[in-house]
């Protein structure tokens, strides 16, 4: 048996390219989240790639790449502009030649197809001598066939560009037919295997397969064969040229194998008719002549299989078993066509007069997920990638991100703008300090508490102004170095690849490729836009900066960093209590203003501002994107994201969501600046009261120095904490612009490297082109020289010698273009057919020797010449069962040669599965007569091809238990 070399994969890093789309098309965050599954989806490859160097990978570690990389797929648009990676392997039937793209798709093709070549191996390595064996080999063959048949439908269809031939509709339909013809063998070997079984008595109770059956079985094994050599025959050229020999998918030995196997499995069904007609004259007196008809073609045709084996040098192995077949022939046919002669007296049909065999399809490709559960040993690993949201939905992610920034920056400038102007109003009338002191004062000059603590702080923070204008200098300088290279490399980008089109491109091979400036164009309008917000925070840093040098602003720090004491002693001594006189004349204590209406004033507006900046929070808080990333991720789930084969979603699902949570951001800033315009007439009512309290205060002049010390420590520590809070903003402006900057400079440089792969990928193609062009005018000189020599010695040569061997000093084709002698009768061992082994009919052919060589002693033909690399022999692809059958291996037919007969009977079974030459006649035993009845043997045997048995049993029930009518209408349902 045969079995598929698997594909070999160079090194590729996929993990860098995925971990920056996740962070350019989602954010750092979720690159650090899914850095571990990317991780493990590198692992798995590199194991893979380790393990088709050393011989053969695990069929778990394929199965597991395999499952995740399909399920990763939908998240990675890999393509030769977005997340490129170069994904190289070569080609299983050419290992010298590779294909090289930028597509998941192609990787999974290539993983899908070692799939099946680790399938079909383990087929073409069973035990083949048992019946368990045999049914491994089946099953093994027949996964095989259903992982190239679904890389050839649903994978390898929507590659983009050009592949390897393996991996062509044609390649893959070749390893399809290749595995069904040896699934089909296989079912043929059990057939025989079984009723030799049957006829010997080692399986007592089962009956024999009728022998129409085992004709029909190895007819459709023939077909099989056939229809893989013909795809050899599409690729490689049906007309016998060298230059087509030197194209084909396969090594010429391959070829010559499938042609070896496809002309013994037609001698085989050809032989099983024959016994067929045997067992009807055996049964009902008559289809002897039917029978010598049937062998007679099944003889011409395994002797033309064996002078086709023998030009081609095949194994001794497959020549030994055609030979027995050949033979086991020759003794039946013998004695049933002297018994006719004598006896029956039938007419022997000519070979187009014989009834066509009806063939019996047993073998399909089995269901791709039933392979790979198997090979993940029945465990399904946990997927990879869970949550990452596709890209359909960034679109609704960024815009809702947008405007989440833009309600948060609106709400918190505006809450913060009327915030400090409360807070100035009230310092500028001295409040809350005035009051809280006159409500204290027993005479003695002291700070309030309330104030000194304000003071404290401000002044704990006045450090911060000195970091943060070091700070706001640094990023800025930073930043702008961001912008400057990123538009130096935009510029660089476009320069090379204008240079590029007007130096390179031709018009004879157009570059098809995005120009760089359309492709950057958008990066750089967002560099252009990053850089005017740049150049505004740089005007602001300014203004600020020369704020904080000011003057007037290091004398307000000077009074910050006073001591309480300092500051109690700017407070001036109250006065004796002054006293007016009544229109009575006594003497009484000037009357104090009562504070109680202007405090409660001044804590509901302090009470109001806290209200509002707990708001604000809660605002900012909600504005997070979490949740509404596990909508997304929802919804795309119930659209079927993730699911191997679902096509690209639609953005509206994602639109509709993110317009919903946008609105009610919306809703939420609006009750907020609503509350917060209610705060201005509780201002205008404090000022109104303040005013009253200083009009009872003002007579007092200690009472209005003391009040604008107060006014003066307040702006003091307005001022301070005003632009702490502004530096401090200004950094977390310059944090968040870096991070664009950051994106946006791998964005421009991953496209700058994308547009360079490209280019090299165009200049590269055009040199293979190049060298293609010219080894393809090569190999049509050699095709010409040679016709021409042949040509010559034909005409030199004696007509009754056509068929000698060319002189040794004659050159001849090579699989690798060399100039070794060769016979024209040997090309067929390069996978082309002889064209003096005959396909006619025995009757229609004048010379019945099956040996078209007219010479009785030929003179061995020399041996073809070692196949170069790049048409290895199949024993050179690393596949551990590759190339004709070893040694001890024989082919399927070869079970039809005989064992000793275990049964007694002196008369020997006439069938594949009996004893030795037997002498066939009317009272030959066929212990079991014509094989077509129900019992446990027939339903097994259905069972075994792959029927349930509820419909084995309902159809054997319906056919009145004929095994052969119950087949065929279980094949039709």
């Amino acid at each position: 048996m045969l079995s598929v070399p698997f594909k070999k994969a160079s090194a590729a890093d996929l993990a860098t390219p995925l971990r920056s789309y996740i962070k350019s098309s989602l954010s750092d965050a979720d690159a650090e989240t899914y850095a571990g599954d990317v991780a493990a989806l590198q692992n798995l490859r590199d194991a893979v790639r380790a393990g088709l160097g050393a011989g053969g990978p695990s069929p778990k570690e394929l199965a597991l790449y395999y499952h995740h990389l399909t399920q990763a797929e939908p998240y990675f648009p890999v393509s030769d502009s977005v997340a490129r990676v170069r994904l190289e392997w070569n080609d299983a039937w050419r290992p010298s030649s590779t294909a090289a793209l930028s597509s998941l798709k192609f990787e999974r093709a290539a993983l899908l197809f070692n799939v099946g070549a680790a399938a079909a191996q383990r087929g073409a390595r069973a035990d083949r001598s048992g019946v368990e064996g045999l049914k491994l080999a089946c099953k093994c063959f027949s996964q095989a066939a259903g992982a190239f048949a679904a890389v050839k439908d649903a994978v390898a269809p929507a590659i983009p560009g050009a592949t390897s031939f393996d991996l062509s509709q044609s390649g893959l339909q070749l390893a399809v037919h290749l595995m069904q013809a040896q699934t089909q063998a296989c079912f043929f070997e059990k057939a025989v295997l079984d009723r030799r079984r049957a006829l010997s008595g080692a399986a007592p109770g089962t009956k024999p397969m009728k022998g129409s059956m085992v004709a029909g079985l190895a007819g459709k094994a023939g077909e099989f064969y056939a229809l893989a050599l013909q795809l050899c025959d599409a690729q490689g050229g049906n007309s016998g040229a060298i230059s087509s020999l030197l194209d084909s998918p396969l090594d010429p030995s391959w070829v010559s194998h499938l042609s070896f196997q496809r002309m013994c499995f037609e001698a085989s069904e050809a032989y099983w008719a024959g016994q067929h007609w045997f067992e009807e004259g055996e049964t009902k007196g008559t289809g002897y002549g039917k029978a010598v008809g049937w062998w007679a073609e099944a003889e011409r045709r395994v002797g033309n299989a064996l002078a086709a084996g023998e030009i081609s040098e095949l194994s001794p192995s497959l020549l030994a078993g055609a030979e027995a077949l050949r033979d086991q022939i020759a003794r039946q046919k013998r004695g049933v066509e002297d018994d006719n002669a004598k006896i029956y007296h039938e007419i022997v049909p000519g070979p187009d007069r014989l009834e066509a065999v009806k063939k019996i399809g047993i073998a399909k490709p089995l269901p791709l997920p039933q392979l790979l559960l198997e090979f993940m040993e029945n465990q399904v690993p946990q997927r990879l990638f869970r949550g990452l949201l596709p890209k359909e939905s960034r679109p609704a992610l960024l815009r809702y991100e947008r405007a989440a920034a833009a309600c948060v920056t609106r709400t918190e400038s505006e809450v913060k703008e009327q915030h400090a102007n409360v807070r100035r109003q009230l310092a500028e009338a001295g409040l809350p300090g005035a009051v809280e002191h006159y409500a204290s004062d027993q005479g003695e000059p002291r700070l309030p508490d309330s104030l000194w603590a304000r003071v404290q702080r401000a002044n704990q923070m006045t450090p911060q102004l000195r970091t943060g204008s070091d700070a706001v200098r640094t990023y800025a300088a930073t930043q702008q170095g961001a912008a400057n290279r990123i538009n130096a490399a935009i510029a660089a980008e476009e320069a090379a690849d204008l240079e590029f089109r007007s130096t390179r491109v031709t018009a004879a091979e157009p570059w098809t490729g995005v120009s760089s400036a359309a492709l950057l164009a958008e990066y750089k309008k967002d560099c252009q836009h990053y850089a005017q917000l740049l150049a505004q925070a740089r005007a602001s840093d300014a203004q600020l900066l020369r704020q904080i040098g000011d003057g007037a602003f290091q004398a307000k720090l000077g009074l910050l960093a006073s001591t309480r004491g300092d500051l109690e002693s700017r407070l001036p001594r109250a006065q004796p209590l002054a006293a007016h006189e009544t229109h009575s004349g006594f003497i009484e204590p000037r009357p104090r203003y009562d504070t109680t209406a202007l405090q409660g004033k001044l804590v509901a507006l302090a009470q109001a501002l806290s209200e509002r900046e707990k708001t604000l929070q809660a605002l900012k808080a909600s504005t997070g994107s979490e949740g509404l990333r596990q909508q997304l991720s929802k919804t795309a789930t119930d659209l079927g994201f993730g699911k191997p084969g679902q096509s690209s979603l639609s953005e509206e699902p994602f639109e509709v969501i993110a317009d919903a949570e946008v609105r009610r951001l919306e809703a939420a800033q609006k009750q907020l600046l609503d509350a917060l315009g209610m705060e201005a007439p509780l201002l205008a009512q404090t000022l109104q009261e303040n005013a009253r309290f200083q009009q009872a205060r003002d007579v007092d002049p200690v009472n209005l120095e003391r009040a604008r010390v107060f006014r003066d420590v307040e702006a003091a520590v307005v001022a301070a904490t005003t632009l702490v809070d502004q530096l401090g903003e200004g950094a977390r402006f310059y944090e968040t612009l870096g991070g664009r900057f950051e994106r946006l400079e791998t964005l421009v440089n991953d496209a700058a490297s994308a547009q360079g792969l490209a280019r090299a990928d165009y200049a590269q193609v055009g040199s293979v082109a190049a060298q293609r062009a010219k080894q393809e005018d090569a190999d049509a000189a050699l095709a010409r020289q040679l016709a021409d020599q042949e040509e010559k010695l034909a005409a030199e040569a004696p007509e009754e010698k056509a068929d000698d061997a060319i002189p040794a000093d004659a050159e001849g084709p090579t699989p690798n273009g060399g100039g070794s002698a060769m016979n024209p009768k040997n090309w067929f061992s390069w996978g082309k057919k002889d064209s003096n082994a005959s396909d006619t009919p025995a009757a229609a052919n004048p010379n019945p020797n099956p040996n078209p060589n007219p010479n009785p002693n030929p003179s061995p033909s020399p041996a073809p010449p070692a196949p170069s690399a790049a048409f290895a022999a199949p024993s050179a692809l690393g596949a551990p069962s590759l190339g004709p059958p070893a040694a001890g291996a024989p082919p399927s037919f070869a079970s039809l040669s005989l064992a000793p007969n275990p049964n007694p009977n002196p008369n020997p079974n006439p069938n594949l599965g009996g004893g030795g030459a037997p002498t066939l006649g009317r009272h030959a035993s066929l212990g079991g007569g014509s094989g077509g009845g129900g019992g446990g043997g027939s339903v097994q045997r259905l069972v075994e091809m792959g029927f349930s048995r509820q419909k084995v049993e309902s159809a054997l029930a319906a056919n009145n238990n004929n095994e052969e009518a119950a087949l065929n209408s279980l094949l039709s349902a």
